[in-house]
């Protein structure tokens, strides 16, 4: 045991030997830390000086994006946002970038005219190409110095990155939960939508994104928090009242249908407004929820029913006191329960609501 003296205005402390090994360990934490971010660094600085001339103007992310549609079949915005864990909106501006400089082109499949999907060009699949030699020749320059590691040692190493990389997923996961938006953001709807929006009067404007549907124009009055149940549905076309069992549904909550459109087509596209495919409530099943005084009933699509049917099941469930809320987003990354906060905002004569949702 030994002790450090370390002078504090006119006296002296003791620090205990714990103290200074903690400091130590702190030390050593710090140097991991910095020297991930050197290491990242310095291959960024690589990746520049390898791309520097013909292709230096293009960053990390727009080479990727090319890399992954030269290698998937039929990239469309949703494989490569998963490809390269990116929102479908920064893939999309990514990929205009790359349609205005001549790399990459949108086509449709003969057998699904709906969908868009991308193809390199001659330009792009030359970039393509040479970024396959850079790789390569960046996994033999690393194997130069790899092999000189003992195998025990690179186990160790694996074993420690894998460990670091769970844990850090566990952190993201954990905050992500925290404060997560379910309403859509402007920057996640596609400028089409929003242009369209533009043209149209301003209680029209209301129906894109989030919405609370108000066709009766009743004067909603909300709580600013609400408990939330999410009930997964996916895979589901007919939603029916065996789903409610076993679920335990709270008066006065918001009970959210997840079907997984939104997560899997994005806001937007052609499959997500395709009415003829989507999953609807049964009428039943909505006169259960009203049976239970739940306050909102929503969905990750643009109706609890649709065609015809859409506006007449949101005014039977309006004239109950109730609200249907379309539009819902994030809902693979909330649990089942949970307290939400509300904001809206109602204009007059708007047949739809703008609202916020937000978990505590």
């Amino acid at each position: 045991m030994f002790k450090l003296l370390t002078k504090k205005q006119k006296g002296y402390n003791i620090v205990s030997e714990e103290t200074i090994w903690r400091w130590l360990r702190l030390d050593k934490i710090n140097i991991i830390m910095n020297s991930f971010k050197e290491i990242y660094e310095k291959e960024e600085t690589l990746g520049k000086l390898a791309f520097k001339g013909e292709y230096e103007e293009f960053g990390v992310s727009e080479i990727h994006c090319v890399d992954l549609i030269g290698k998937i079949k039929d990239p469309n915005v949703t494989k490569i946002s998963q490809g390269m864990n990116m929102t479908r909106g920064a893939v999309s501006k990514i990929c205009k970038k790359l349609i205005n400089n001549n790399l990459i082109y949108k086509y449709k499949n003969p057998d699904n005219n709906k969908e868009i999907y991308f193809k390199l060009t001659e330009l792009g699949d030359k970039l393509y190409k040479y970024h396959e030699i850079k790789h390569k020749q960046w996994e033999e320059r690393n194997d130069k110095f790899f092999k000189d590691i003992d195998k025990k040692n690179r186990e160790v190493i694996v074993s420690f990155l894998k460990r670091f990389s769970n844990y850090l997923d566990e952190i993201i996961e954990e905050e992500e939960r925290k404060n997560m938006n379910l309403h859509l953001k402007e920057f996640s709807i596609p400028q089409e939508i929003l242009k369209w929006g533009d043209s149209q009067p301003a209680h029209q404007r209301q129906h894109i994104g989030t919405h609370i549907d108000c066709y009766n124009l009743s004067n909603i009055e909300l709580p600013s928090e609400i408990d939330v149940k999410v009930i997964d549905v996916r895979g589901l076309d007919i939603i029916d009242t065996n789903i409610l069992e076993n679920v335990k549904v709270e008066k006065n909550s918001f009970v959210i249908f997840r079907t997984g459109y939104l997560e899997k087509y994005g806001y937007g596209s052609e499959e997500y407004f395709n009415s003829e495919s989507k999953p609807y409530l049964t009428r039943d099943l909505v006169d259960k929820l009203l049976e239970f005084n739940v306050k909102l009933i929503g969905i990750d699509l643009g109706g609890i029913q649709h065609g015809k049917d859409h506006v007449e099941i949101d005014k039977y469930v309006e004239s109950k006191g109730s609200y249907v809320v379309e539009n819902i987003c994030n809902l693979d990354k909330v649990s089942f329960d949970f307290k939400a906060s509300l904001k809206w905002l109602q204009l007059e004569g708007a047949t739809a609501i703008k609202v916020e949702i937000e978990t505590i």
